[in-house]
């Protein structure tokens, strides 16, 4: 019996199939196998990295990224601050940052993203004093 491992990036979400041909040599004959399996979508990592406020201003920075963490970029981020929503584009490291005026001690922040055919939404909310 012999064993193999093939890893490969599926391009579709959802039941994918799979066939595997041994083209057989003077000992073994020919053999073919077909397989199906599922893709689901991915889970992402958000991170929020800084909160700073000065001068009537907000700044948030954080990170994107996918289950292994690698960068998303050129995703668009929603940031909510106390129930005003924006969007922040990503940058090639999967960094998003927002500069929005402000003023007040408390914060409502959530960070939130729609999902799309690869990726899961989500939608995380802290609350900060400054």
């Amino acid at each position: 019996q012999g064993i193999y491992k093939l890893s490969v990036r599926v391009t579709q979400i959802d039941t994918n199939n799979v066939t595997v041909t041994y083209a057989g040599n003077a000992n073994y004959n020919k053999c073919t196998s077909n397989a199906t399996f599922k893709a689901i979508k991915q889970n992402l990592g958000i991170t929020l990295d800084s909160v700073k406020t000065g001068n009537g201003k907000v700044t948030v920075t954080g990170t994107f990224t996918d289950e292994e963490g690698k960068p998303l970029m050129n995703s668009n981020v929603k940031v909510t601050i106390n129930g005003k929503t924006y969007t922040a584009k990503t940058d090639n490291k999967g960094i998003y940052t927002l500069t929005k005026p402000y003023t007040g001690n408390n914060i409502t922040l959530t960070l939130s993203y729609d999902g799309n055919k690869n990726y899961n939404s989500f939608s995380k909310t802290t609350k900060l004093t400054v």
